[in-house]
């Protein structure tokens, strides 16, 4: 076989690839955006919070420091140390059912 069939499954799987990357973007832009629920902010920065774990409780028995980073809301400053700390987004209501505007139908029994 001479390479050909290779060549041709890499196009698709390259193909595949780049079309599914452009559905994740599609479907990460229309989702809601997180909002902070102190104040409602839509802006947040990376920051650090310095974690410093105990020797006892150490994978290799000494005292650890550890970065672990959360979100910083730029409007308040409020830290986001937990998905809760979000806001949630609206619930759309559900649509009502239509009105209608017709007569309704009186069936009567003339026999």
């Amino acid at each position: 076989m001479n390479g050909m069939g290779n060549n041709n499954n890499a196009q698709q799987t390259a193909q595949q690839t780049a079309q599914a990357t452009a559905q994740m973007r599609q479907q990460v832009m229309a989702a809601p955006d997180a909002t902070c629920a102190q104040c409602g902010g839509a802006y947040f920065e990376n920051v650090y919070k310095v974690k410093r774990i105990s020797a006892l409780v150490s994978p290799n028995g000494q005292e650890t420091i550890v970065p672990v980073q959360t979100l910083r809301c730029l409007a308040c400053g409020n830290t986001l140390d937990d998905i809760t700390d979000f806001a949630s987004p609206p619930v759309p209501e559900a649509a009502a059912p239509p009105v209608s505007t017709a007569e309704p139908v009186v069936k009567t029994d003339n026999t």
